[in-house]
């Protein structure tokens, strides 16, 4: 079994964000970006997405989603094949000795109604923290809504699925990898090579606390 990672979300004061969808290099050169709005049977939510080869990064201010602060972000995972989320919730149970797991289908809105888009994972509460983690396995009524087949092997698509997102074929981010120090912080680190990124990608003064149980389980 492989869990993959899926994307990460950021929440970011009004400046540095402001900067970023004003940025001609972001927009032009370094990936696809826009502005969506996403609603579901339960919530809606309205961020800034940077999608790249292999990956997305999802942007907000504070507020852009309920109970959004300032500092806050989250990393989500995805599950390839049908039932793996499963198998992941029972040794999350075995692990914690609690049944206190948050699970449930994700519904979304969209112009032909209500369509089942994920099945959701997390061992974090229903209200808002600094850090969450989370896994997805996608609905198949969502893969058939988006024309998204299954590779050969019965596996969930995500180069099709980013295609979906009208990523551009000249994209140059990608997320290489995410350091997990001692301290509790993380980093991003991207990937461009040859390319000298805008101060506000590398700055350092952006600080995620994070603690991600659902990563132990990836093998």
């Amino acid at each position: 079994m492989a869990i993959e990672f899926n994307h990460l979300y950021i929440t970011l004061n009004p400046e540095t964000l402001e900067s970023i969808a004003k940025s001609e290099f972001i927009d032009q050169q370094f990936c696809t970006m826009s502005t969506d709005t996403v609603k579901t049977d339960a919530e809606s939510w309205t961020g800034t997405y940077l999608r790249g080869k292999n990956a997305y990064v999802e942007l907000f201010p504070p507020g852009g989603a309920e109970g959004l602060k300032e500092g806050f972000s989250g990393l989500g995972f995805n599950s390839p094949q049908a039932g793996e989320i499963d198998i992941v919730k029972e040794k999350l149970r075995s692990f914690l000795k609690s049944p206190e797991i948050l699970s449930y289908l994700q519904v979304r809105q969209t112009e032909v109604g209500q369509v089942p888009w994920f099945h959701y994972l997390s061992i974090n509460p229903a209200a808002r923290e600094a850090f969450a983690s989370w896994l997805m396995e996608f609905h198949q009524d969502y893969l058939d809504y988006k024309n998204i087949k299954l590779t050969s092997g019965g596996c969930f698509d995500r180069a099709a699925y980013l295609k979906d997102l009208n990523t551009s074929e000249t994209c140059l981010f990608t997320i290489a990898l995410l350091l997990f120090p001692l301290i509790p912080i993380f980093k991003l680190v991207i990937s461009c090579p040859g390319i000298k990124l805008p101060q506000f990608l590398t700055s350092n003064k952006i600080p995620f606390l994070i603690i991600s149980p659902i990563a132990a389980f990836i093998d």
